[in-house]
């Protein structure tokens, strides 16, 4: 985080004081480099560090806060439009400060003590390949919000040019009308944000409300029980050592029973009593525990 901060600075600062389009490419280039670097740490933050029933929430926030950043940043970068090295410079102080209080308030933990995969041709081939079987949630999400972000800057990336070069308007005009549109955007996107963070369910929560009501009478009849598997399937979704992780079944009809993975034994505690289970469910459980915990062992390597 702080060598990503203190990156772009600098890359900011090349851009600022460009004397010509090359140097300004290479500054850009510089910059992006290192804002990566910073991408990469807060994304990981929110499954590191944030239980899985209250990672929607803690996602919507992220979500607003980048808007939040946006809308804030476009709007004051308006007012340097004729001055565009000042605000570079500002700009820069900014990043450079923003990194330091974040690696200050938020210090990451030692990984030493986590296992790790070897490091060679099939983890690398795992860790850079898409998921084939049981992923049509992952490139449905991930096609939406290509588009979404392509649609959006496609306007918001030209709208300098849009507003000097097409409408005509002068430099001054069009870096105040930047500013209004960036904070009605930011204003927008605070309350549609908080909106549909609010409405996220966890992980196996029923969309009939009925059925989680009975749901729920179930889970505080039924006395927890803990049923062994076989070695190995303890790392499915973990997010820390011993941090319980969650995994779900789809019993006989449509009933879907949930699981906590305890992930220093190595056990199963299930909400629903043991014996509902049939064996072939627990063994279809186990074996799909195995195959995520080779692909999240290798991703996270």
């Amino acid at each position: 985080m702080l060598l990503g901060s203190a990156g772009c600075s600098v890359g900011l600062l090349i851009c600022g004081f460009a004397a010509n389009i090359p140097i300004l490419i290479a500054g850009w280039l510089f910059f992006q480099f290192f804002v990566n670097a910073i991408t990469a740490g807060l994304i990981a933050v929110v499954p590191d560090r944030v239980p899985t029933a209250h990672q929607g929430s803690y996602s919507a926030v992220y979500g607003v806060s980048l808007m939040a950043g946006a809308g804030v940043g476009t709007a004051t970068a308006g007012a340097f439009v004729s001055r565009p090295s000042v605000g570079f410079f500002m700009f820069a102080v900014v990043v450079l400060i923003s990194g330091t209080v974040m690696a200050l308030l938020a210090p990451d933990r030692p990984s030493t003590d986590l296992q790790r995969s070897p490091l060679d041709a099939r983890t690398l081939l795992a860790s850079f390949s898409f998921p084939t079987r049981g992923a049509r949630d992952f490139y449905l999400a991930g096609a939406g919000k290509f588009l979404f972000v392509i649609a959006a800057y496609s306007v918001s990336a030209f709208q300098l040019y849009i507003l000097t070069d097409f409408i005509g308007l002068p430099k001054a005009d069009a870096g105040g009308i930047i500013s209004i549109t960036a904070l009605i955007n930011l204003v927008l996107g605070l309350l549609f944000g908080s909106i549909s963070g609010a409405h996220i369910r966890p992980s196996g929560a029923s969309e009939d409300p009925g059925h989680g009501r009975r749901d729920r009478r179930r889970r505080r009849s039924a006395d927890p029980r803990r049923v062994p598997v076989r070695p190995g399937a303890v790392h499915l979704h973990r997010h820390r050592r011993n941090w319980p992780g969650r995994v779900q079944l789809r019993g006989p009809g449509t009933q879907l029973y949930s699981a906590d993975v305890a992930t220093g034994a190595g056990r199963f505690r299930t909400d629903a009593p043991a014996r509902k289970l049939p064996e072939r469910a627990w063994q279809k459980l186990s074996a799909g525990c195995l195959r995520s915990s080779a692909r999240t062992t290798a991703r996270k390597a």
